[in-house]
């Protein structure tokens, strides 16, 4: 029989403390699967920036950039029929945000998903993304529900997949991104939201 580990109290204060301590920044390469959620960057409940910057063949691209959880909640920024999507997964209703002009084919195209806090609920708040292709604005839409504390019990976070089940209809499970990624960065904009009482209670089931 495995040894089991009953330092809840320990472990909880260590959840509590990376909390506090959490990065506002963070960077991802290529091959970088299925990270945790409890690990991933904690966009939730707050306005933050997804930029990546990738090189896409004559032939076009297709797949996901990167993306965290699956049919039941999460978000994907990918690509579709030459068109920059991002797609925003709440109880398996999507908010598609789309750009308005093809993707261009080049060994260095950089890509831009803000997202802006913009009602006034502490948890689960919508708000409004923007679509961004080498810094010209081609795509915006409103994203009316996020979802408060955790995405799902299983499914992780990934760069140039999406190795759960799938967020969005537009791709099959277990899609790769078909272009080459040079990095991802993500970054934490807008004033943190947490229930750290909730969020712990769900990052200590996890474990």
């Amino acid at each position: 029989m495995l040894p089991l580990d009953d330092r809840f109290q320990e472990r909880w204060g260590t959840y509590q403390r990376e909390m506090e301590q959490e990065r506002t920044s963070y960077t991802y390469y290529p091959g970088t699967v299925r990270i945790p959620e409890s690990n991933a960057p904690h966009v939730k409940n707050r306005s933050h920036v997804i930029t990546a910057e990738v090189e896409i063949p004559a032939s076009g691209a297709e797949g996901p950039i990167c993306a965290i959880g699956g049919v039941g909640n999460g978000w994907s920024l990918y690509i579709k029929d030459r068109r920059l999507v991002y797609c925003y997964n709440y109880a398996s209703k999507r908010s598609y945000i789309r750009s308005t002009v093809e993707i261009p084919t080049a060994k260095k195209v950089k890509f831009r998903f803000e997202f802006e806090r913009t009602g006034k609920e502490k948890f689960g708040d919508g708000g409004i993304g923007k679509l961004y292709i080498d810094g010209s604005k081609v795509g915006e839409g409103t994203i009316p529900k996020t979802v408060k504390f955790g995405y799902t019990l299983d499914e992780p976070f990934d760069i140039g997949r999406d190795s759960g089940s799938p967020v969005t209809d537009e791709y099959k499970a277990e899609a790769e991104f078909t272009g080459t990624i040079k990095k991802v960065v993500i970054d934490l904009i807008g004033d943190k939201h947490h229930d750290r009482e909730a969020e712990t209670r769900i990052a200590m089931k996890r474990q």
